[in-house]
């Protein structure tokens, strides 16, 4: 059964390739650490919003907006942005979320020690749900 409700009979085709194609991965990789409860799928003006928690650290949250031409997609503080001037524009930004998924992007992430005043120091980490590869 899929995670992600049925897509709308009138969703125009880019956002519904991406849709059905992430609804398809995530039956295949099975992302162990996603918190299911509160994963939220917003369908409207002609595309798809998609916000895929982590269970145990909510900084690491996974999401997707996805119009008629173009698609962001946001794991924690970093984003990839793709568009149609790629043909393969949705598949690239589903291959992108499956990287995160499985813990194979690095991201940057920022830190201030609880104080605003320090210089921040970055770190990188791999945002990981736990998922097959």
């Amino acid at each position: 059964m899929p995670l992600l409700p049925d897509p709308p009979p009138a969703l125009p085709a880019a956002p519904r390739a991406f849709y059905d194609e992430l609804r398809a991965l995530l039956i295949e990789l099975a992302p162990a650490d996603l918190d299911h409860a509160n994963v939220e799928v917003d369908f409207g003006d002609a595309g798809v919003a998609v916000t895929l928690p982590h269970a145990r650290q909510p900084d690491w949250t996974l999401a997707a907006q996805v119009s008629l031409r173009a698609a962001v997609v946001f794991a924690g503080p970093d984003s990839a942005h793709f568009d149609d001037r790629d043909p393969a524009w949705t598949s690239a930004a589903v291959a992108c979320i499956a990287e995160v998924l499985r813990g194979e992007r690095e991201v940057a992430v920022a830190h201030r020690d609880r104080a605003f005043w320090r210089v921040p120091r970055t770190e990188t980490v791999r945002i990981t749900f736990g998922a097959r590869r």
